[in-house]
């Protein structure tokens, strides 16, 4: 199974899941997380400017589609993020990709519980994006 994880530098989440600059792809195989690969976020509405970056939502930004993201992560089970928002969540786990906001921030160690199993799916109120 393949795992996702938005990430400016394979190193921290990103927190925000559509202005991240990538997402890290981890292989999940007998409870270990292998790394796999990094790709660039060339796919999402806010990477192209097609967002307006205000702090108030607008009737463009709520109305972007998320079809290229979730074609660039078709091949993943699940999406680890730091933010993301909540008509997001709803598009991804219609096409079966679990989302996950943890509280830790780093890469590595969100693969790992993920892997294990360990890795809790409750998403906070704060960790949905409105803009």
């Amino acid at each position: 199974m393949n795992i996702a994880i938005a990430s400016d530098d394979s190193v921290k989440i990103s927190s925000h899941t559509g202005r991240c600059k990538g997402f890290v792809i981890f292989v999940i195989r007998n409870k270990k997380a292998i790394h796999k690969e990094y790709r660039e976020n060339s796919f999402t509405d806010h990477t192209h400017n097609k967002c307006n970056n205000t702090n108030s939502p607008d009737i463009e930004h709520n109305q972007h589609s998320h079809s290229s993201l979730i074609n660039a992560l078709s091949d993943c089970k699940a999406l680890i993020t730091g933010g993301i928002g909540p008509r997001l969540i709803t598009d991804l786990n219609l096409q079966g990709i679990k989302v996950y906001v943890p509280t830790i921030n780093n890469v590595e160690e969100a693969a790992d519980l993920f892997a294990k199993g360990k890795l809790s799916d409750m998403i906070s109120p704060g960790s949905c994006c409105h803009k």
